[in-house]
Order: structure tokens, then sequence, then C-alpha cells
């Protein structure tokens, strides 16, 4: 960008917040371009430009076999049908590890409603552990290792114990304005990977360019 440009930019940052319509100047370093307080303030070309620097590419087409295999639920609409699904294949987890892992994904979710497992009182270990497993398993081949606080989960680095994600969960969803999207997805989220960022690269200089830290914000069954 252009220095004339980021002067400008960065005055627009000193008006929204000077403005008071952002809880925390933290957002003035780590911001969502899609909060509603930016339009109006900052031009829909420097928020494209905010979303799409360094931006994780999730639009790459699946393997063949995966995309196949997640196809073969389409017209499941009972959790009969999804049952039958399951059960109609299965894998090898070390010779087709990523259709097992689809597979078990499947029916580690359908074993949810299976066993009733939501339909009696539940705590937020039981939406951590029971409805949102596989947090923890994007992270079962590194060298990732979790730890359950009094209230949310960290992840960090086995070696060094450098924390780089955690998780926070709540028993229901209030919606846009409740806690989890204002307090821990807005203010907190952003100040503990800032912090996590810090650390780890003052560990590892290094690093600073590709170092990546990451929160999941957990309202019940969905994850803002």
């Amino acid at each position: 960008m252009p220095e004339a440009a980021f002067a400008d930019v960065k005055k627009k940052y000193d008006d929204v917040i000077n403005a008071g319509k952002t809880l925390c100047p933290i957002h003035s370093m780590i911001i969502d371009p899609d909060d509603p307080i930016y339009p109006g303030k900052l031009s829909e070309e420097d928020l494209d430009e905010i979303r799409d620097h360094k931006a994780v590419a999730f639009d790459e087409p699946l393997p063949s076999k995966l995309h196949d295999y997640l196809y073969h639920y389409k017209g499941a609409t009972t959790l009969s049908d999804l049952n039958q699904k399951i059960m109609s294949r299965m894998f090898h987890p070390t010779d087709e590890p990523d259709l097992f892992r689809a597979w078990e994904t499947f029916l580690q979710v359908a074993n949810i409603y299976n066993y009733k497992a939501l339909n009696d009182d539940f705590i937020e270990d039981d939406i951590e552990y029971r409805v949102w497993f596989f947090v923890s398993k994007c992270f079962a081949s590194t060298k990732v290792r979790a730890s359950s606080l009094t209230n949310y989960l960290i992840m960090f680095y086995n070696n060094n114990d450098h924390e780089i994600a955690f998780s926070e969960v709540g028993l229901c969803d209030d919606g846009e304005n409740g806690t989890k999207e204002l307090y821990e997805r807005g203010l907190k989220a952003s100040k503990m990977l800032k912090d996590f960022f810090v650390s780890l690269t003052n560990t590892f200089p290094n690093s600073i360019r590709t170092s990546r830290t990451a929160a999941f914000i957990i309202s019940a069954i969905q994850n803002i």
C-alpha cells in the first residue's frame, strides 16, 4: 500500500476508535473487515485488501475420492438414512486416512443423536468434546496438544509449550449481541491471539511472517 494511502487508512482507524464505536483499540491491530462499524469509514477496496491479505484459501478442490464420498450422503434426510449411509462404506485408518477421518466424523455426529447425548442437561465440556470434537482432531497428527482450563481450552506446541490457539465455549447462542459475539469474539480473542503471536515470534523471530494463531468461539452447536 502506498505511504499516502496507508496514512489515510490509519487516520480512518483513529476516527473509528476516537468516536467510541469500537470496544477496544485492539481493533486497530486485529479487525474483522465484515464488522458493520467499518463501512463508511473504510472503502470497500481497503476492506477487501484486509480480507485478502495472507488469506487462507478454502476453495481448492477436494480430492476426487473424498469428494465422491461426501456426495455419497446426498439424499439422506433422516437419522436412519444417515446411519445406513455410514455403515454402507468403511475405510482403513492408515491406508485411507482422509476417507477414514470423514467416515469417523459422520459416525460421531450421528451418535450424538443416536444416543440422545444432548437431550438431558449438559455442561460446556459436553459441547467441547462431544459436539465440537473435530476441533481437537484437527491437530491429532501434529505436535499440538491441548490443556483444559477453568473456562476454555488452550492448545499449545508440545515443544516449549507455546500457546497457539484456544476455544471458548458457551451453552447457548445469544445471537449477535451476546457475550460470545461481542466480548469473546470481538475483544478477548483478538487480545489473546495477539499475545500468543508476540510470545511465539519473540522466541522464533524468523517465523514472524509464517506463524498462525487460531480461536474457536462456540455457542452451543454454532461455531462463530
